[in-house]
């Protein structure tokens, strides 16, 4: 921008073209971007010039761009979003990381202080799907829309990626622990190893909660390398109370169950993935009736994770009848009548 401006100053109104300039300076891909920026620079100008209490002050320059980008950033924090993928949430949604933004709670969206949730709109580059290309982990969105009056989603247009080092605005960030969580921070003596890891901020745990203060990319940073510091692999069965009688309901169900030919878990395990980043794998262990269940996340989710499976594996204890998807025949399976060659009495 420093380069486009030495130019404009140089020649006379009437001669300088941005789009000869762009093309001599190999910016030809940007153009669009830089037209817009120098409309917007000589409009500030020209109403710097008519304020006799700026005018003086909007003289002084600098070619420090990355300052006056950082301070833009300071300046419009509210337009800052993190990838909730990163955070172990939805993989295309966003979360807005400001100074209005103060808890890290993802489950609980409904309470008075829930941060807003947002999306990339559909035409963006930008916008990734739940599987291949890992969406931007920090956007500036110039345009923000609410899509209802509750204010509990809203759509982004006009983003662009930055980096975790740009942000430099102070604030304050909440991360809820269980007591699980709250013991490994402890035992393994992870909160000492994150402080010694980001000096730039502070990190207290309080009542079960973890909070940090500091310039919002080194909290970012950190919340990170905690939450991966307390990922756990749990282990547990579905299985019966009484696997040795044939004939109780929950031990014929999940017999039948574990013969099925289908992948009867798929959507589970893809919902829970796309939605907060758990791996979930599952076995049939068809001989002896039962289900081995293997989950990685932080315990939180775990549990989660775990209570759904109970919760199925209670349904299943009443259940009465379960059809097996390939049982009757399928369509292309039935004799074709020709109905030309039957006779018609009368």
């Amino acid at each position: 921008m420093t380069t486009i401006l030495l130019v404009r100053d140089s020649v006379s109104s009437h001669e300088f073209n941005i789009e000869r300039v762009c093309k001599a300076k190999e910016l030809s891909a940007c153009a669009h971007i830089i037209k817009q920026a120098l409309r917007r620079y000589t409009n500030l100008e020209k109403a710097f010039n008519l304020s006799e209490e700026f005018r003086e002050d909007a003289q002084i320059q600098s070619s420090s761009w990355e300052d006056i980008a950082k301070a833009l950033l300071d300046g419009f924090s509210d337009n800052v979003f993190v990838s909730m993928k990163i955070l172990q949430g939805k993989a295309q949604q966003f979360l807005k990381y400001s100074i209005q933004q103060r808890t890290s709670d993802t489950q609980q969206q409904q309470s008075e202080d829930t941060p807003t949730i947002a999306v990339i709109d559909r035409s963006s580059i930008l916008r990734t799907g739940n599987k291949g290309t890992l969406p931007a982990s920090l956007i500036l969105a110039r345009d923000i829309r609410y899509l209802t009056a509750v204010r509990s989603a809203a759509i982004l247009s006009f983003i662009g990626k930055i980096e975790q080092p740009w942000l430099t605005y102070n604030f304050t960030r909440i991360m809820k622990l269980n007591t699980v969580e709250e013991q490994k921070l402890n035992t393994e003596n992870i909160l000492q190893q994150a402080i010694q890891k980001f000096p730039q901020i502070q990190i207290q745990n309080r009542d079960s909660k973890l909070v940090f203060r500091g310039p919002s990319g080194y909290i970012l940073n950190a919340e990170l390398f905690i939450r991966q510091q307390l990922m756990t692999l749990i282990t547990f069965n579905l299985e019966s109370d009484d696997p040795n009688n044939p004939n109780h309901n929950l031990t014929r169900n999940l017999k039948s169950i574990t013969n099925m030919p289908i992948d009867l878990f798929g959507p589970l395990r893809w919902r829970w993935e796309a939605e907060q980043q758990v791996k979930i794998q599952t076995k049939m262990n068809a001989k002896q009736g039962t289900i081995t269940v293997k989950v990685e996340g932080i315990d939180s989710q775990n549990q989660a994770v775990k209570k759904e499976f109970m919760s199925f594996l209670s349904w299943l204890c009443s259940c009465a009848v379960i059809r097996n998807p390939q049982s009757g025949k399928s369509a292309h399976q039935f004799i074709k009548i020709d109905l030309n060659k039957i006779e018609i009495s009368k």
